[in-house]
């Protein structure tokens, strides 16, 4: 099995602290984008593109208690069309109703198709907090 890649992302608005570890599912030979069949870039990329939709659901959660904050983490597969599937909440330190928020945007999300082919395994930790920016690296 290759080792975890470890990938990290931000949000102006919010500290969202976010570090995810893949793991390639395939028996295919490694290949240059291997840890996981995608590149700590590709997964961060998408993640920076559709991270408004946890910011939403976060700030419904702060809607509802004015000091919400903590680690939401998700863990999902990235199929080898891309999609996403089986996403789960691992951990959550906010409401279920955010929680199940930040869940159900993480399974609608499309990734690039991993190459070699076969599904990836990622385990995403959101750190949510009203504190500023700060970069999940």
């Amino acid at each position: 099995m290759t080792p975890p890649c470890r990938v990290g992302a931000g949000l102006l608005a919010l500290a969202l602290l976010a570090q995810a570890s893949c793991a390639h599912t395939s028996d295919a030979t490694p290949g240059p984008t291997e840890p996981g069949g995608l590149t700590a870039d590709q997964i961060r990329t998408v993640i920076s593109a559709e991270i408004d939709q946890v910011q939403s659901c976060y700030e419904r959660a702060l809607a509802r208690d004015a000091t919400a904050s903590g680690r939401v983490v998700v863990a999902f597969v990235i199929a080898p069309d891309g999609s996403v599937r089986g996403a789960e909440l691992g951990e959550n330190a906010l409401d279920r109703v955010a929680g199940e928020c930040i869940r159900r945007a993480v399974s609608t999300w499309r990734f690039p198709t991993p190459e070699p082919a076969g599904d990836v395994s990622v385990r995403f930790p959101f750190n949510l907090s009203q504190s500023g920016a700060r970069d999940g690296r």
